[in-house]
């Protein structure tokens, strides 16, 4: 800006001096002592430099005016600050299991004589004395959640805290010939994809055998284990689900995920299995630890005893999920960034003021960007000049349109202007780079 410095034009004398000798012989009072000095087109340069902002201004840290780069700039700022981001956890319940209940047939027993006398004699027994396969019949595992937040709009998996899922096998029956049922080479069809944490039984397992559970194919396999009062007692800890699991052709959903639901059910069922009784297992009223063998009360064991199967699955609540969120933060307005305040030297009258350059910054952050989640956001620019509003610019947030700012970085920082600067107030950086055009084809960048 230039300032023209007016001087005022100082009147010059000259003063003569005369000096001479005063004859006395000479009569001086005719003598007209008044001196005249004519000056015509008098020429007094005068050089006035040029005056800028900081020689008329005070540019303090506090100032509005900056001088950034050689240039002078308006700078005000203004901040917002949204809500806390928050998606509430949702919890799956299962629906009532109806348990499986079904005969098992005595596969195998000692042939033994009907009119066996009711006592003791000595007797060899072979190590297996009898066994029964375990029924296939299967039952629904059903667990839904209706409570998902509308930000969640996919998911693909799911963590938990740590649920339980319960299989409890029993023989009904054959209490009273056993104390130990040992369940042999047993394979349970459950839920697939499960994160498994840990797989627990009750009763002994033989040594370097190890209960296994598959999350393709959702089964658990079960070698041997000898169990007391004649129930098998599995649980499965887990602590997360999986939407999808295989590949190819094999590839199968496990749960459904629409309109903010979230359900899946399972098939559960023994695929196949036996549980046999070991001579050292029988109860004391049929075999005695001396050899000794109670024939007639060997030979009642029941051809048929109920089987009976009962999940149970506990209520998982989900913590973490990786999938889609479309969460909606609105209404968060900018605090108005105002041109007032201006020295006085800029707002008298005839004071003619032009924006040159301008630059509109904006430093958006990305809360969710350490889950790998990128934000875009609009922004609606409204000016106001003596209290009235013009006409507001606006960039949509609809992904679809085109025009939104994307947040990508944890902080994103924006300029926007008619055209790219060729040089940056803030974050000069040649990195900087065009990102998106507004409607009336103004220009943002983005760093």
């Amino acid at each position: 800006m230039h300032n023209n410095r007016i001087l005022p034009l100082l009147v010059m004398w000259a003063v003569l001096s005369l000096v001479s000798c005063v004859n006395k012989e000479y009569d001086l009072s005719d003598i007209d002592s008044t001196v005249g000095i004519t000056v015509s087109n008098l020429t007094i340069p005068v050089r006035i430099d040029m005056v800028t902002l900081d020689e008329v201004l005070d540019l303090d840290d506090d100032s509005q005016i900056k001088k950034i780069h050689g240039e002078y700039a308006f700078v005000k700022d203004g901040t917002f600050e949204s809500d806390p981001v928050r998606i509430p956890t949702f919890t799956a319940d299962a629906q009532k299991i109806d348990p499986i209940n079904e005969d098992a047939n005595l596969n195998m027993r000692l042939d033994i004589s009907a009119d066996a006398p009711d006592m003791f004699v000595d007797a060899v027994l072979p190590d297996t004395v009898f066994e029964y396969f375990i029924p296939t019949s299967a039952t629904t595992i059903d667990v839904d959640a209706t409570d998902v937040d509308e930000a969640i709009t996919d998911v693909l998996h799911v963590k938990s805290r740590p649920a339980t899922l319960d299989v409890k096998m029993d023989f009904e029956g054959i209490d009273s010939y056993a104390n130990y049922l040992t369940f042999v080479d047993v394979k349970v069809l459950l839920i697939p994809g499960l994160d498994v944490e840990s797989i627990n039984v009750e009763g002994e397992t033989k040594p370097g055998e190890k209960i296994t559970y598959d999350p393709v194919t959702g089964i658990v396999t079960v070698p041997t284990v000898r169990a007391p009062q004649g129930f098998c007692h599995l649980v499965l800890t887990l602590d997360g689900i999986n939407r999808y699991v295989g590949s190819g052709n094999n590839r199968v959903e496990v749960f459904g995920f629409n309109d903010h639901k979230f359900t899946f059910n399972s098939e559960c069922r023994v695929l196949s299995g036996r549980v046999v009784v070991l001579k050292e297992d029988l109860a004391s009223t049929i075999y005695h630890t001396d050899g000794k063998v109670n024939l007639h009360r060997l030979n009642q064991v029941p051809a048929t005893v109920n089987f009976y199967c009962a999940p149970t699955v506990e209520a998982i609540e989900m913590t973490e999920f990786t999938g889609v969120v479309e969460y909606n933060i609105d209404g968060v307005n900018v605090d108005p960034v105002e041109l007032n305040n201006l020295p006085e030297i800029l707002t008298q009258e005839g004071t003619d003021l032009r924006l040159g350059n301008p630059q509109l910054y904006l430093e958006v952050n990305n809360p969710v960007q350490r889950y790998s989640l990128t934000a875009h956001a609009g922004i609606a620019l409204t000016p106001y000049v003596d209290g009235q509003a013009r006409p507001t610019t606006r960039l949509d947030d609809d992904p679809k349109d085109g025009t939104f700012l994307v947040l990508e970085k944890a902080d994103n920082v924006f300029c926007m202007s008619p055209e790219k600067p060729e040089r940056f107030y803030k974050n000069d950086d040649p990195s900087l780079g065009l990102v998106a055009n507004y409607r009336n084809d103004a220009t943002q960048w983005r760093g």
